[in-house]
Order: structure tokens, then sequence, then C-alpha cells
């Protein structure tokens, strides 16, 4: 025997009723728990590093106009990221012929683009011929230029 119209359409009606149920209770259960995690997800927010609009500039340009430019120069040879240290790679030769003002500020553009992105901030500059290390970052705050 086939159901009629009705009872199809009651029966659609019925699971209708009983997933917006399931739907509303999994939305309470939800509210309940992020009301219960809301101290710690507030402590974590204060905690967070928000980097200032003038470090974001600095990191913007780093990637954006220093590397590329300094590439096209010769100045570094290769530039690589890992989950524990950033290493680039220099013409030894080069780069002691830059300033130390040149020198420093290349470390401070670089822990700053490396926070403000969330890297690593160890890192390290050293001669693609020697291997010699020319300048480092030592979290959480030394930079040492040699």
């Amino acid at each position: 025997m086939r159901p009629s119209t009705i009872q199809t359409t009651l029966a659609l009606l019925a699971a209708a009723l009983i997933t917006a149920g399931a739907y509303w209770l999994i939305a309470e259960h939800d509210a309940r728990v992020m009301a219960a995690m809301r101290p710690f997800i507030s402590n974590a927010d204060q905690t967070a590093f928000r980097p200032t609009p003038d470090e974001q500039r600095v990191a913007i340009q780093f990637s954006d106009t220093t590397l590329p430019q300094l590439q096209q120069l010769g100045l570094i040879s290769r530039y690589t990221r890992t989950e524990a240290e950033t290493i680039i790679t220099v013409n030894g030769r080069l780069w002691k012929e830059r300033s130390p003002f040149f020198k420093e500020s290349f470390i401070e553009q670089l822990y700053l683009y490396n926070k403000v992105h969330g890297y690593a901030l160890r890192a390290r500059v050293i001669d693609d011929a020697t291997e010699q290390l020319y300048a480092q970052i030592i979290p959480p705050d030394r930079r040492m230029v040699f």
C-alpha cells in the first residue's frame, strides 16, 4: 500500500522538525561551551602579539622591496626559512663592503619581518662560500653583527 501525500508531507515535516531541534540543541551546547571558555580566550587575546602599524610597514617593505633589491644586487644568494630559524646566505665580499648601519638595519628589518609574520625569530646571515657567520638574531631580543 502506497502512503498518501498527506502521510508523506507529515513525515517530511516531522523529519524537518527533528533536524531543526537537533541543530538548536547543538547550537545551545556550543554557546555554553564558548561562554565557559570566554575567560581563557580573552586572556589569550591580551597576550597575543599585535604589531604596530610601523612594524607592519617595515615588514612589508622588507619583503616587497628590500629582499628583492638585495637579490638583484647579488648581495643575497639564498633565503631559507625553517620552523626553527631563518638562514640568509650572502656574498661575503659585498656584505663586508656594507656599513655597520646597513648591517644593523638589515638585521632589525629581518627581526621585525619574522616577528610580524609569526616566524621563528632565530636567524643567521652567513657567507655563501665559507659559511662564516656574519650576523645573527638570538631570541628573545639579541641581535649581533660581526
